[in-house]
């Protein structure tokens, strides 16, 4: 599959996807440049009722119906299985999608070949990249600040675009390729120090 990169930066999580509408989602600014998807809930757990002093916890699923049904759709897309795959990623916008519409929005490969096209400046798609590059996508906002697309990230051999935002809102960009040594866990200082080189960095 090809190496991509491209998006706007704190933006997409909340632009426009391959379906064509954004996915439902919040969005919260603490202060500039401390953004967050405010998708999990706190559990406050009282100590004292009285004083309203305790400690809060945050549950976060460590799986979800979202994840399996785009890993599922994964799977179908290398076993050469695209109608299978359309359908679960088609389920998964009817729930995820904001003001989902099947007309507007269901996903088809000419769908997806012309949204890579137009966004991504990637032409010539095979069936299966175009349909992998759709799921990679999704996932990629879907699960924003779960952790879960280190996996996906090194599966597939992807280039990762990290974005710094300062706190005038200015962006800047670093980027890692799938060679970079700074995607390598560091060894233990405590192992470096009996004589085990460190990774390079």
């Amino acid at each position: 599959m090809r190496a991509i990169v491209w998006g706007d930066g704190k933006n997409i999580y909340t632009g426009n996807t391959v379906y064509g509408a954004k996915l439902i989602n919040k969005f919260g600014v603490y202060t500039a440049p401390n953004y967050t998807t405010n998708k999990f809930n706190e559990l406050f757990y009282y100590t004292n009722f009285q004083a309203g002093t305790g400690y809060p916890y945050i549950m976060a699923p460590l799986l979800t119906a979202d994840e399996v049904l785009l890993n599922r759709a994964e799977a179908y897309v290398q076993k050469g299985s695209y109608d299978l795959a359309l359908k679960d990623l088609n389920d998964f916008g009817t729930a995820n999608i904001d003001a989902y519409n099947p007309t507007a929005h269901t996903l088809t490969i000419p769908k997806i070949k012309d949204y890579f096209q137009t966004n991504a400046g990637i032409s010539n798609l095979s069936d299966k990249d175009a349909v992998i590059m759709a799921i990679l996508e999704i996932k990629r906002i879907a699960f924003m600040q779960e952790g879960i697309r280190w996996m996906d990230i090194l599966r597939h051999g992807l280039t990762v675009k990290h974005n710094f935002i300062e706190a005038s809102g200015n962006e800047t960009f670093q980027t890692l390729d799938k060679n970079d040594p700074r995607r390598v866990f560091q060894i233990p200082q405590d192992a470096i120090n009996t004589g085990i080189p460190a990774n390079p960095r």
